[in-house]
């Protein structure tokens, strides 16, 4: 495998700068009580969704001579594990320039500096800082990278098992671009074996993260009253202000329905979300161009259904955005969806691929159209940070302007 050229590594080095200007720039110092209340959830009281990290640092703070069920130590935890998702980020970068066949490389490097641009900025804030889903694409990045060395792609069915016991929600956000990956793979193999071998790769996967998410949504049972007083109790404890988060705890250990809880929040993103698409309209534009002539491009049924899959693979995030109100993680979700996978395919694909002359043919496209392309490359920096609720703090400090006006 070849080493990084210089223009690779100016590329890297720019992101390196970035990241740290957007650690400067984003990081609010704060972890808010819906993140704290993550790491106090456990299986002390039974097998129960999203409680895996939350047992493993209960089960440090019981076996070491520290006291881990503290704001302060939850928010110090919280900081490394940013700090570790971003070598993650970083790694995704390095391997994806490592293995980008040289003529796709240039058009890889934009690619990768969007990436960055969205990814850096997004778990600094406090509603973001030390959220669950940072484990999540921990993994989904992690087996990203087996899928791009094909190597050990085995490890992708254990690495998902483990994402869902972290959080179920691994089915609707991220599980989309592993399995469409390994549905491509295995549709557009030549070889029978190794046909085979991704169609139960893929087969595994999508039956275990759906065996996991039905048992925590479906056949779960309710823990009851004492464990719920238990852990608002915990959570007041650990949280920067003395609260704790009502609708997480009711949902997960009484078994209620929280969507008429969230009814202010669902008004908020009705409100946002035209603003939303009237700011990110350019890229909507340009993605649907692209999407539409990769599938045009696509010879035959199989090659139809591989990138039809790679089209529609994002649509397993329709239920969060008609049931949920976390509208700026769904952005971003979208975002690291179609960017990564992208990257990926221009990586499988080798040189002179489908997807690789379709970004190429896109470009040529934006470069005829707009007068200065480069701004396309830079102009999400003005849109970030994305939030979780909110989708971006331009938006939602233009939907208060709107407000005040009325």
């Amino acid at each position: 495998m070849k080493k990084l050229s210089v223009d690779d590594r100016k590329v890297f080095g720019l992101i390196i700068a970035y990241m740290i200007v957007c650690g400067i720039r984003y990081f609010e110092h704060i972890l808010s009580v819906a993140n704290s209340c993550l790491y106090i959830l456990s299986y002390r009281h039974g097998f129960t969704s999203r409680g895996l990290v939350g047992h493993i640092w209960l089960w440090l703070n019981d076996h070491t001579p520290f006291n881990l069920v503290t704001y302060s130590s939850e928010y110090i935890l919280c900081q490394l594990l940013t700090g570790i998702l971003f070598v993650f980020f970083l790694a995704f970068i390095y391997v994806s320039l490592r293995l980008m066949p040289e003529d796709n490389k240039r058009n890889a490097r934009y690619l990768l500096v969007l990436f960055s641009i969205f990814s850096f900025p997004m778990f600094l804030t406090m509603e973001n800082f030390g959220r669950i889903d940072i484990f999540l694409i921990m993994i989904t990045i992690a087996c990203l990278i087996l899928i791009m060395y094909e190597k050990a792609e085995w490890l992708i069915i254990p690495l998902c098992i483990l994402a869902m016991l972290i959080h179920q929600g691994f089915v609707f956000t991220n599980v989309n671009i592993i399995l469409v990956l390994l549905f491509y793979k295995a549709i557009m193999a030549d070889e029978k074996k190794r046909k085979v071998k991704y169609y139960i790769l893929f087969g595994l996967t999508l039956v275990t993260v759906s065996v996991f998410f039905l048992y925590f949504e479906i056949f779960k049972t309710t823990l009851g009253m004492d464990v719920y007083n238990e852990l608002v109790a915990l959570n007041k404890q650990v949280s920067p202000d003395g609260n704790y988060y009502k609708e997480l705890l009711q949902h997960e250990i009484l078994g209620n329905d929280v969507y008429e809880m969230e009814t202010k929040y669902h008004i908020e993103n009705i409100e946002e979300l035209p603003l939303a698409i009237v700011a990110f309209m350019p890229y909507i534009l340009i993605g649907i161009s692209f999407l539409k002539n990769l599938f045009k491009k696509a010879v035959g049924i199989k090659e139809k259904l591989a990138y039809l899959a790679v089209i529609v693979g994002v649509a397993t995030l329709i239920p969060e955005w008609l049931l949920k109100v976390d509208f700026g993680r769904y952005v971003y979700s979208m975002a690291f969806y179609y960017i990564a996978i992208v990257i990926c395919l221009m990586i499988l694909e080798k040189t002179d691929g489908i997807v690789a002359r379709q970004l190429q043919e896109t470009k040529e496209m934006i470069k005829s159209k707009t007068i200065m392309p480069y701004l396309l490359l830079v102009y999400p920096a003005v849109l970030m940070p994305l939030r979780d609720i909110a989708i971006s703090q331009t938006t939602i400090n233009i939907l208060r302007m709107l407000r005040l006006q009325e």
